[in-house]
């Protein structure tokens, strides 16, 4: 089999995901709530998401609290 080089087809455009959530955009002191009946696995999935999101940025950090009808998460530095 021969593969044939092609000259002058352009790359993809490199696209960039908007989070889920809105850490981007939060200050210090900042906070929003998740409603939902069983918050547990929302704090869960939050975290993870936080976690992944300050290793990238790393003047960011985020405390979460299981609260009795939903997940309250802060920006803390």
């Amino acid at each position: 089999m021969k593969i044939q080089i092609e000259k002058g087809v352009p790359a993809p455009k490199q696209t960039t995901r908007s989070g889920k959530y809105p850490f981007r955009d939060m200050v210090v002191g900042d906070s929003f709530f998740i409603k939902d009946a069983d918050p547990e696995p929302v704090r869960k999935k939050i975290s993870a998401a936080a976690c992944m999101f300050c290793k990238k940025n790393d003047e960011y950090k985020f405390k979460t609290q299981v609260l009795d009808t939903g997940v309250r998460v802060w920006r803390v530095q």
